[in-house]
């Protein structure tokens, strides 16, 4: 880091204009700031990224949710027309 470097002036300058600004301005501002962020992140999430993240525990729940569905709709639901 250098003293007295342009881009770290105009970091500053930065911060502190955001420092002035009206709340209700700010609070807008870091709301659409956040929400942007969050749907970036999302887009970047694609089937890979859910593997990646699947344990075995979670495998069974969701293998285990389609069985009791199709058990429900075989035994029961034919019951309910």
């Amino acid at each position: 880091m250098q003293v007295g470097n342009q881009e770290i002036s105009e970091n500053l300058e930065t911060y502190s204009s955001k420092l002035k600004m009206d709340e209700a301005d700010y609070t807008l501002m870091r709301g659409e700031l956040l929400t942007s962020f969050a749907e970036k992140r999302s887009a970047e999430r694609d089937l890979q990224w859910y593997l990646k993240r699947l344990s075995l525990r979670t495998f069974f729940v969701i293998k285990d949710l389609y069985t009791n569905r199709k058990k429900y709709n075989k035994k029961f639901k034919k019951y309910l027309k």
